[in-house]
Protein backbone atom coordinates (compact mmCIF):
# COMPACT_ATOMS: atom_id res chain seq x y z
CA UNK A 1 0.00 0.00 0.00
CA UNK A 2 2.91 2.45 0.95
CA UNK A 3 3.78 2.48 -2.92
CA UNK A 4 0.69 4.50 -3.59
CA UNK A 5 1.58 7.29 -1.45
CA UNK A 6 2.01 9.61 -4.47
CA UNK A 7 -1.40 9.15 -5.81
CA UNK A 8 -3.82 12.30 -5.66
CA UNK A 9 -5.76 12.91 -2.88
CA UNK A 10 -3.90 10.79 -0.61
CA UNK A 11 -2.51 12.37 2.84
CA UNK A 12 -1.21 9.62 4.44
CA UNK A 13 -1.26 6.08 4.29
CA UNK A 14 -0.53 3.55 7.64
CA UNK A 15 -0.52 0.00 7.98
CA UNK A 16 -0.58 -3.06 10.22
CA UNK A 17 -0.19 -6.78 9.11
CA UNK A 18 -2.87 -7.02 6.24
CA UNK A 19 -4.91 -3.95 7.56
CA UNK A 20 -4.18 -0.28 5.66
CA UNK A 21 -5.66 2.76 6.85
CA UNK A 22 -5.45 5.75 4.00
CA UNK A 23 -6.09 8.91 4.89
CA UNK A 24 -7.58 10.77 2.05
CA UNK A 25 -7.44 14.75 1.33
CA UNK A 26 -11.59 15.84 2.01
CA UNK A 27 -13.42 17.83 -0.35
CA UNK A 28 -13.51 21.63 0.54
CA UNK A 29 -16.39 22.04 3.00
CA UNK A 30 -17.19 18.23 2.72
CA UNK A 31 -15.69 16.06 5.85
CA UNK A 32 -16.08 12.63 4.54
CA UNK A 33 -17.90 12.53 1.00
CA UNK A 34 -14.35 11.93 -0.90
CA UNK A 35 -14.18 8.15 1.03
CA UNK A 36 -17.94 7.67 1.24
CA UNK A 37 -17.57 8.52 -3.02
CA UNK A 38 -14.58 5.66 -3.28
CA UNK A 39 -16.59 3.34 -1.04
CA UNK A 40 -19.92 3.61 -2.95
CA UNK A 41 -17.72 3.54 -6.63
CA UNK A 42 -16.17 0.71 -5.91
CA UNK A 43 -18.85 -1.32 -3.63
CA UNK A 44 -20.58 -1.79 -6.83
CA UNK A 45 -17.26 -3.78 -8.36
CA UNK A 46 -16.66 -6.31 -5.30
CA UNK A 47 -13.88 -4.35 -3.11
CA UNK A 48 -15.00 -3.07 0.72
CA UNK A 49 -13.75 0.08 2.37
CA UNK A 50 -14.34 0.51 5.98
CA UNK A 51 -14.66 4.10 6.21
CA UNK A 52 -14.20 6.92 8.88
CA UNK A 53 -14.55 10.17 8.10
CA UNK A 54 -11.99 10.27 5.50
CA UNK A 55 -9.93 7.68 6.13
CA UNK A 56 -10.54 4.35 4.19
CA UNK A 57 -9.60 0.67 4.99
CA UNK A 58 -9.90 -1.78 2.36
CA UNK A 59 -11.73 -5.16 3.85
CA UNK A 60 -9.64 -8.31 2.20
CA UNK A 61 -12.44 -11.63 2.18
CA UNK A 62 -11.29 -15.22 3.01
CA UNK A 63 -12.22 -16.04 -0.17
CA UNK A 64 -9.78 -12.90 -1.23
CA UNK A 65 -6.76 -14.27 0.49
CA UNK A 66 -7.59 -18.15 -0.55
CA UNK A 67 -7.24 -16.87 -4.24
CA UNK A 68 -3.92 -14.82 -3.17
CA UNK A 69 -2.53 -17.65 -1.33
CA UNK A 70 -3.88 -20.62 -4.15
CA UNK A 71 -1.97 -18.16 -6.60
CA UNK A 72 1.27 -18.27 -4.80
CA UNK A 73 1.56 -21.76 -4.35
CA UNK A 74 0.79 -22.25 -8.00
CA UNK A 75 3.66 -19.74 -8.89
CA UNK A 76 6.23 -21.55 -6.37
CA UNK A 77 5.12 -25.14 -8.24
CA UNK A 78 5.56 -23.46 -11.30
CA UNK A 79 9.19 -22.90 -10.58
CA UNK A 80 10.50 -25.82 -9.20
Amino acid sequence: MHGRAGLPNIIDIRTIGLVAGIELEPHPGAAGARAFDLFAHYFERGLLFRVTGDIVAPIVTCDQIDRIANMFAEAIRHLT
